[in-house]
């Protein structure tokens, strides 16, 4: 079988993480300025593993609406993120040049949300890289789109017209996306440790390595 696309994840794979206790720290206040006082960790994890009937469970017995907490977590989550890689907090990773050397249709599907996606991939320039980009936003149907689901992942093999795309990232939960979407799976293992219960097709430690598998492909 031969490539006929490649789909990227993107935190961890093109762009280095957001810290987890900066952004925890920025939904649980966004959850106080709405009015949630209690629960405020329990929903800042549900945000995070999309569990919407938590959300929704907080949001009742605070008497708020949904809509507005997730206005307001929308907007700190994106402002906290575009800071970060303003600042030099986040930055791509080595390797990102190899993007422009492949020659055919290539995606981004993240569980990040869209706005923070397309604000980081315009600040470091290499938005004009990907002819698709899919997100999950803080909706039920976004929460519902986060990998493993491979909603996202098809979706973005639709709009490329790809029937045999590689997906590359950088967790477990990529390669399961990708099996689940029945495509091959490309695993980042940039430090050398070992991803426990993953078997993707392929194993690279750089994206540099890419255009190799691409020429090997199968």
């Amino acid at each position: 079988m031969t490539y006929d696309a490649v789909v990227f994840d993107f935190d961890g794979t093109l762009v280095e993480r957001p810290q987890k206790r900066r952004l925890r720290e920025t939904v649980c206040q966004a959850c106080r300025r709405v009015g949630i006082e209690a629960g405020v960790d329990e929903v800042a994890s549900a945000f995070r593993a999309g569990n919407i009937r938590t959300i929704v469970e907080r949001c009742r017995a605070a008497g708020i609406s949904i809509d507005s907490l997730r206005r307001r977590v929308t907007a700190a989550v994106v402002r906290t993120q575009v800071t970060a890689a303003k600042t030099g907090a986040r930055s791509v990773y080595d390797g990102i040049q190899t993007i422009t050397s492949i020659r055919m249709p290539t995606g981004v599907v993240s569980d990040n949300h869209p706005a923070v996606l397309d604000a980081l991939l315009k600040w470091f320039g290499i938005a004009e890289q990907f002819d698709v980009v899919r997100g999950c936003r803080f909706t039920p149907d976004g929460l519902d789109r986060r990998k493993p689901s491979s909603v996202n992942l098809t979706d973005a093999m639709t709009e490329l017209d790809a029937a045999s795309a590689l997906y590359v990232g950088d967790m477990p939960v990529d390669v399961a996306a990708a099996k689940n979407a029945g495509i091959d799976s490309a695993l980042l293992v940039r430090d050398g440790s070992q991803r426990e219960h993953t078997a993707p097709t392929h194993v690279l430690s750089s994206l540099a390595e890419l255009p190799d598998v691409l020429a090997t492909s199968p």
